[in-house]
């Protein structure tokens, strides 16, 4: 319902998740403004605010977990601390923590699902074989935190501005980054795993197929940017054909 009533908002100058909002002005002049188109929604639909949870006149803040400013988006220092501190894994229920507290941290990891994955084959020997956290994990582990150990920002595109949209294909998973062409800044890692019948696609399709889970994630970047695909790959061919009109899928 909220997501309907601020549809024209969401992604210009309004954020929402289920009843958390956060109204946005990159010039002070417009700040006034769209609170003002805000309320009059709000009032329009009868919809109420809690005056004591709300903030105005900011310039960073503390959003859905994440630290957001005029520079971009950062982690959360605390959600970082937590990684950082975590010591190795001593049983199943400790590596499901660890992946838990990562996959709030996923579009700030570069190839995330790969780093990541020795944990989940770990998990999946839950099943049948005593806890065992082997050399592949504690290099994963540390190379991690290793990782993490430096703030991750990413960035605001301005209106309009051209994007550029990065891939990357193993065996067990896809990648991609969204960045500023000019800048060369990252706006958003997507990663995901290969299941099944998706690791026996062939090559192209396994990139086309990058492309098609990436822009369902991104879909306001894809809405309302120019976006520039950097491969060498035939994907403007490959994602033309029926398999990709009719359901997005290689067939």
């Amino acid at each position: 319902m909220v997501n309907s009533i601020f549809a024209k908002q969401i992604g210009r100058n309004m954020e929402i998740y289920v009843d958390d909002m956060i109204v946005k002005s990159k010039e002070k002049t417009h700040c006034l403004g769209n609170l003002r188109k805000t309320f009059e929604q709000l009032r329009n639909n009868r919809l109420w605010i809690n005056l004591e949870k709300c903030l105005s006149g900011v310039t960073s803040g503390k959003f859905l977990g994440y630290m957001i400013s005029e520079r971009g988006t950062v982690q959360h220092p605390d959600k970082i601390k937590v990684l950082l501190d975590m010591k190795p894994p001593e049983s199943y229920k400790d590596v499901q923590n660890l992946t838990g507290c990562l996959t709030a941290l996923n579009r700030f990891i570069s190839k995330s699902e790969e780093r990541n994955m020795s944990f989940f084959k770990n998990l999946r020997r839950a099943s049948w074989e005593r806890f065992r956290w082997d050399d592949e994990c504690v290099r994963a582990f540390e190379e991690l935190k290793e990782y993490l150990g430096s703030p991750k920002l990413l960035s605001r595109p301005e209106t309009n501005e051209e994007l550029q949209f990065y891939l990357a294909v193993s065996d067990e998973a896809v990648s991609s980054v969204l960045i500023r062409e000019g800048t060369q800044k990252p706006i958003y890692y997507v990663s995901h795993v290969l299941h099944r019948a998706e690791g026996n696609y062939q090559l192209i399709d396994t990139f086309a197929f990058a492309v098609v889970i990436s822009a369902r994630k991104l879909m306001i970047y894809f809405e309302y940017h120019p976006i520039k695909v950097i491969t060498d790959q035939p994907l403007k061919k490959v994602l033309a054909s029926p398999a990709y009109q009719d359901d997005s899928q290689p067939g």
